[in-house]
């Protein structure tokens, strides 16, 4: 059996204690601006100095060819013992006698870690200088061990301690020589990957062009909503609980774009009783079901091309737990226990009611409108509209800069034709219609009274959207959107927007 060949820096030959003393200040210095601080003396300062480099020193242990290793086996403290072996020039993980895939992010990152040593600090050239203070550094009974077996017969046992005081990194010792050292985060992280965490992620397929409803369960109750787009590009949301009333366009689209950016992280471990407990998943601060419908959804396949793939109707629930540090939740999802980013969540954890529902209930977000009805105090007002593509002289369709088809509008008010201009006006002031405030509690539509004025909106796509707006006061008006009422307008609210239309 081979052992790599032993690497031991010449040692720094010992001042006299004079020198030290009365150099006292600039070591000090030196150590402030180049991190690599006394560790041992900050940690013990009832001890004698040990010897430590204190200067910015890598040192490169040992540099492996990754193609050419046979195994890796980690035992942990607390934790897993596994063995990884290298197949077809890939890592796998041997699980109840078979050997499974290893995810592409893991194996690139224990591959570097093992045969990749560059340490970025000394903590003693030889053992032996602080051999009464190995347990402290955590190095007698190491957090995890790695046995990493090249194809030729060369092998390497790899140690890791606990962390170093005030930086980022921990102690470590190998086979090739008697030397401790500071490694840093890659190959901590590497040892102490569990098992578990080493297995690729199926990632749920999510579309926000398929998303049809979404309900967010907490503990003080639910909200529900369902979405709908005309294909276009536009996107409707209609909150169901805990009452119905049409979702702020822009609020929609933020929404389903989360939705579809969703990303479950590393897998922790199986749920069940014990890890649902462990990770705070059996009193959520969320449960997310979503319902998404059949069709097409556009997928990035292993050559990196972007292709179309079929998926069929799911129902998804996403239990999302506690917060873990301050970048990740905790989540369960089909049967097992991931952490997720908090980053891709906080769009669907500030989701409410009261931060969904439209404030401009005139704006459709951006769908072209087919008709609009307006009936008011000064006049009707009925204007619809047509749209054509337009054709180039050699019959290919026109489109602009950005790739949409160029239409030519055709458009009529109260029957007769008009500038299309027109409708461009109408649909600006419509978009601008946002409420004042909320309605007190509870204001009912009086029974039988006619609204003071109604207005009707059909989109190209055949969505449809009534306002109709009743006495609240001698300022304001309450609006009831299809039919609900939660909120107020400015008496003057349909006069900007007729303003000279009817003229």
């Amino acid at each position: 059996m081979q052992h790599p060949p032993k690497k031991r820096a010449k040692r720094r030959p010992r001042p006299h204690l004079v020198l030290i003393l009365t150099g006292v200040g600039v070591v000090l210095a030196a150590a402030a601006l180049f991190f690599l601080l006394p560790v041992i003396r900050e940690r013990f300062p009832a001890e004698p100095v040990l010897p430590v480099e204190m200067g910015p020193e890598s040192r490169t242990l040992y540099v492996g060819d990754s193609s050419q290793l046979d195994s890796i086996t980690i035992s942990q403290e607390e934790g897993d013992s596994y063995t990884l072996r290298m197949r077809d020039g890939h890592l796998t993980l041997e699980r109840g006698g078979q050997w499974l895939a290893v995810s592409d992010y893991q194996e690139e990152a224990m591959l570097k870690a093992v045969t990749q040593l560059v340490m970025p600090g000394v903590v003693a050239d030889d053992e032996a200088e602080v051999a009464e203070h190995l347990a402290d550094m955590g190095l007698d009974t190491p957090r995890a061990t790695a046995l990493v077996r090249y194809q030729d017969g060369t092998e390497m046992t790899l140690e890791l301690g606990g962390d170093v005081p005030t930086t980022s990194y921990s102690y470590f010792r190998w086979s090739g020589d008697d030397s401790v050292y500071m490694c840093d985060s890659g190959l901590t992280d590497a040892l102490l990957t569990t098992a578990t965490r080493l297995l690729p992620v199926e990632q749920p397929t999510l579309s926000k062009d398929l998303i049809d409803q979404v309900t967010l369960s907490r503990p003080d109750g639910e909200t529900a909503i369902l979405f709908s787009n005309d294909g276009e590009g536009h996107y409707m949301g209609l909150l169901v609980e805990p009452y119905q009333y049409p979702v702020d366009s822009q609020q929609a689209e933020t929404l389903l774009t989360a939705l579809s950016s969703f990303r479950l992280g590393t897998r922790e471990a199986e749920a069940n009783a014990e890890t649902r407990a462990q990770y705070g998943l059996d009193d959520p601060e969320l449960t997310l079901w979503l319902h998404q419908a059949a069709g097409t959804v556009s997928t990035v396949d292993e050559n990196g091309q972007l292709t179309a793939a079929e998926v069929e109707e799911q129902a998804l629930r996403f239990v999302i737990g506690r917060t873990e540090g301050d970048f990740f939740y905790t989540c369960e999802y089909a049967g097992d226990c991931y952490l997720v980013s908090r980053f891709l969540l906080e769009t669907v954890l500030a989701a409410s009611a009261d931060t969904l529902v439209a404030r401009q209930p005139a704006d459709l977000g951006g769908a072209a409108l087919s008709d609009i009805l307006i009936e008011a105090p000064q006049g009707d007002l009925h204007v619809t509209a047509k749209y054509t593509e337009r054709v180039l002289p050699n019959n290919d369709i026109e489109t602009d800069a950005d790739g949409n088809i160029v239409y030519d509008t055709a458009v009529t008010l109260n029957g007769e034709e008009a500038d299309a201009e027109l409708l461009t006006t109408l649909t600006t002031r419509l978009n601008a219609l946002t409420v004042s405030g909320d309605l007190p509690d509870g204001w009912t539509i009086p029974e039988g009274e006619a609204p003071r004025w109604r207005i009707v909106l059909t989109t190209v796509g055949g969505a449809t959207r009534e306002i109709a707006a009743y006495r609240l006061d001698a300022f304001s008006d309450a609006l009831a959107v299809d039919g609900v009422a939660i909120r107020y307008v400015h008496e003057e609210a349909i006069d900007l927007i007729l303003a000279d239309l009817l003229g």
